[in-house]
C-alpha cells in the first residue's frame, strides 16, 4: 500500500502534516521507529507498547497529523505506520516537516541565540508575554511589503531667480531616513517574532519574501536542508512497494532497487529477499496450475454421463494431480467413479436376467440366472437370482408331472408382463374381460392344480388375480360379506408370490393399497395408503416389472407420497413403453402435450402422438383428445380407430 507524507498547506505555522493512503486513510495510526523498535507515545516519548494517536480525516486517501505526532519526529527516521487490528499500514522515511510554534523536533534545528548585526552584543530577551496577534500581523505585513518609493523633491523657483543647480546622486536625507525607519522596523519586527513560524518562513522558504536578506538571517535561524541520499531513497521506495503485493509483483520492486545500485549498502537484503519472492512466486504458479488441472478433471467428471467412461477421466489427469490435496481427491473420485461403474454394471445385468427369465420358460430359467451369477458371483442380487432359479426349477418340474391344470390357469389368468410367464403359454391382460363361466373354471384350474405347482409363486399371482375379479364383481351384486372375503384371499395369494419373488404380485398389492380395486360402486375393499402402494411399486419397479414401472412412474411424475422426481418418471415410463406397455404411451403422452407437470416441459407434437398410441388402453389419454376434440383444438380425424 503506497504512503506519502508532506507538510499541511492550509497550516504554514507548522505541526500539520497530510498522510496520503491509496487504499484508503485510517482513523487512527501508532507510529513505529524500525530502528529501534520503539513506538511514539504522548508527549514525545518512545515506549515499546504501542500507541494509537487519532488523525483527522479529509477526505477518502488523506488524512491530517497533528503536533502530538508531528513535533516529535526527527527528519529521515524509517517509520513503520500501523493501524489497529490491521497490522502493518505501510512503511516510509520521515522528510522535513516543520514543527509547531515554540516546539523543538529532531527535523529542525534549534536556533541559536540571535545577535545584532550591527555589533551589539548580549543576549536579547524574548518578545513580552502578551504580544498581541494584531502586532504580530502588522509586523508581518510591514516585512513582507517592499518599502514605499521616497517623494519627488519639491521644485520652486522664484521670479528673477535662476534655477538652482541639479541635485548631486545618491540618496537625499529624507529618502535615507524612510530607508532607516524600514530597517529599523524590520530589525523590531525580526526580534520580537524571531522564534514563529512566520519569520522562518518569510526568511527560510524558497519562495520567502526576506529569504535573500543577510541581515534578517542573523535573527531567524533556518534549520539545515539534509542532503538527498539516492541509494537510501531507492530503498525506501522499495521498503513502501512491498506491502500487500503478491509474491510475484514483490519481484518487482527488488528489480527497481537493484537496477540501479547492484551493489548498494542494501543489495544483499534485497537480493535475499527476492530469491524468496521468486521461490513464492513459482510455488504459487504451480499451485495456479494444479487448482487449473483439477478444476479441468472435476468438469471432465460431471460431464461425463456415464459413470464407467470417467475412469477415463482419471487417466488423463492422474499424472498431473500429484500433489497434495489433488492428489488425494483424485484418487477418491477414481474410487468412486469405479464403485458406480460396478453398480450400474450390476443393476444393468440384473434387469437383463429379469428379461430373460420373462422371455423363457420356467424349465429355462437355470440358463438366465447362470449368466449373471457367472458374471457377478459376489452381487447383493445372487441370492435373488438363485431363489428365482430354484422356484422356475419347482415349477418346471411340477408343470412337467401336472399340464392340464397349469394350463388352463396360464390361459385364463397369466399376466401378460409377469416375469415367471412361460414364454410358450397364453395370457389375459384384463381379467374383467372374463365370462363369469371362464372366471370360475380359471379359479378350479389355479385351486386345483397339483401341490408342488401350488408352491410355484406364479400360481399365487394368477389365483389372486382370479379371486380379485370375483370380489369386485360381488360387491356390485351387494354380496359385500363374501366380496370382503374374496379381496382377503386374493392379497394373501399375492403376500406369498411376493415373498418367494413375483415382482408383478408386488405392482398388483401396491394396485391394492392405492385403492384401485374400491371402484365397485362404493363398497371400499381398503383404505387407501399411498406410502403401501409406492412401497411395493417401487419394489416392483426395482425388480424389472413394466406396469410396475410405470404406476411407479406416475406417482414419481406429480409427487404423490414420494418426492417429485420428472427425469427419473419420464426414464421409467419410455423404458416401460420400450418393453410393450402402451398404457405408459398414454400417461407419458398426456403429461407432454399439456405441460403438467412444469419441471417436464411441453412437446404438443410428441405427446398427441404417444397420446394416440396409448389411448385405446388409457383411460386418460382418451379422455384428452375427445376434449380437444370437442373444443375445436384437434379436427374429429385425429380421433384413434380403435374406440
Amino acid at each position: 500500500m503506497s504512503l506519502t507524507l508532506k507538510s499541511d498547506p492550509s497550516r504554514p505555522g507548522g505541526g500539520y502534516a497530510i498522510l496520503r493512503v491509496d487504499g484508503g486513510a485510517p482513523s487512527s495510526v501508532a507510529i513505529e521507529d524500525r530502528s529501534s523498535g520503539l513506538y511514539l507515545a504522548p508527549g514525545g516519548k518512545w515506549t515499546k507498547q504501542p500507541n494509537y494517536f487519532d488523525i483527522e480525516p479529509i477526505d477518502a486517501t488523506d488524512a491530517r497529523l497533528g503536533p502530538e505526532i508531528v513535533d516529535h519526529v526527527e527528519a529521515d527516521t524509517i517509520l513503520a505506520l500501523h493501524t489497529a487490528g490491521a497490522g502493518v499500514l505501510g512503511i516510509l522515511v520521515w522528510p522535513a516537516i516543520r514543527p509547531s510554534a515554540g516546539a523543538s523536533s529532531g527535523n529542525v534545528i534549534d536556533e541559536p541565540a540571535a545577535s545584532n548585526a550591527a555589533g551589539i552584543t548580549g543576549e536579547i530577551p524574548p518578545a513580552a508575554e502578551g504580544a498581541s496577534a494584531a502586532t504580530e500581523e502588522a509586523v508581518t505585513a510591514a516585512l513582507a511589503e517592499p518599502l514605499p518609493p521616497p517623494p519627488p523633491p519639491m521644485s520652486v523657483t522664484r521670479p528673477g531667480l535662476a534655477a538652482p543647480p541639479p541635485a548631486a546622486k545618491g540618496l537625499s536625507l529624507r529618502n535615507a531616513l524612510v530607508i532607516a525607519n524600514g530597517l529599523a522596523v524590520l530589525i523590531i519586527g525580526l526580534f520580537l517574532f524571531r522564534g514563529t513560524e512566520t519569520a522562518k518562513g518569510l526568511v527560510c522558504e524558497p519562495t520567502g519574501a526576506l529569504r535573500g536578506v543577510s541581515l534578517a538571517r542573523t535573527f531567524v535561524s533556518c534549520p539545515e536542508t539534509a542532503e538527498v541520499d539516492p541509494e537510501q531513497t531507492a530503498y525506501n521506495d522499495y521498503l513502501q512497494c512491498l506491502p500487500g503485493k503478491a509474491a510475484c509483483a514483490q519481484t518487482n520492486c527488488g528489480d527497481a532497487y537493484l537496477s540501479g545500485f547492484t551493489n548498494g549498502s542494501h543489495s544483499a537484503q534485497v537480493n535475499a529477499a527476492r530469491t524468496e519472492s521468486q521461490k513464492s512466486c513459482q510455488a504459487d504458479a504451480q499451485k495456479k496450475t494444479m487448482a487449473d488441472d483439477f478444476s479441468a478433471f472435476s468438469e471432465c467428471m460431471r460431464i461425463t454421463i456415464n459413470v464407467c467412461n470417467r475412469a477415463q477421466c482419471v487417466d488423463r489427469y492422474r499424472y498431473k494431480l500429484t500433489v497434495e490435496p489433488y492428489a488425494s481427491s483424485l484418487h477418491q473420485e477414481a474410487e468412486t467413479a469405479a464403485n458406480d461403474c460396478r453398480r450400474l454394471q450390476e443393476e444393468s445385468a440384473f434387469a437383463d436376467f429379469n428379461r430373460c427369465v420373462a422371455g423363457a420358460a420356467a424349465c429355462d430359467t437355470a440358463r438366465c440366472a447362470g449368466a449373471f451369477t457367472a458374471a457377478f458371483p459376489a452381487s447383493s442380487y445372487v441370492s435373488k437370482v438363485l431363489s428365482t432359479a430354484e422356484n422356475a426349477a419347482r415349477i418346471c418340474a411340477a408343470t412337467q408331472r401336472n399340464t392340464g391344470g397349469v394350463a388352463d390357469c396360464d390361459r385364463l389368468a397369466a399376466a401378460r408382463f409377469d416375469a415367471d410367464r412361460p414364454a410358450n403359454s397364453g395370457f389375459v391382460d384384463d381379467v374383467a374381460t372374463l365370462s363369469d363361466e371362464d372366471l370360475e373354471k380359471g379359479l378350479r384350474a389355479c385351486e386345483g392344480a397339483d401341490v408342488d405347482v401350488n408352491l410355484g409363486r406364479r400360481i399365487y399371482l394368477q389365483r389372486g388375480r382370479l379371486l380379485a375379479e370375483r370380489a369386485v364383481r360381488l360387491a356390485k351384486n351387494g354380496s359385500s360379506a363374501q366380496a370382503d372375503q374374496d379381496m382377503g384371499d386374493a392379497v394373501k395369494n399375492w403376500r406369498t408370490a411376493d415373498e418367494q419373488g413375483s415382482v408383478y404380485s408386488a405392482n398388483l398389492l401396491g394396485t391394492f393399497y392405492i385403492g384401485s380395486f374400491n371402484r365397485a360402486g362404493a363398497h371400499e375393499f381398503v383404505t387407501p395408503d399411498e406410502y403401501q402402494a409406492n412401497r411395493y411399486w417401487f419394489k416392483a419397479a426395482q425388480g424389472g416389472n413394466v406396469i410396475g414401472e410405470r404406476n411407479y412412474a406416475a406417482q414419481l411424475l406429480v409427487g404423490n407420497g414420494v418426492r417429485q422426481d420428472v427425469e427419473r418418471a419420464v426414464t421409467l415410463l419410455r423404458d416401460a413403453l420400450r418393453r410393450g406397455d402402451e398404457r405408459a404411451a398414454g400417461t407419458l403422452g398426456v403429461a407432454l402435450y399439456t405441460g403438467y407437470p412444469a419441471a417436464i416441459g411441453q412437446d404438443k407434437i410428441e405427446g398427441w402422438r404417444l397420446a394416440k398410441r396409448g389411448a385405446c388402453v388409457d383411460k386418460s389419454a382418451r379422455e384428452m383428445i375427445e376434449r380437444e376434440i370437442n373444443k375445436g383444438r384437434q379436427p374429429p380425424s385425429e380421433r384413434p380407430t380403435c374406440y
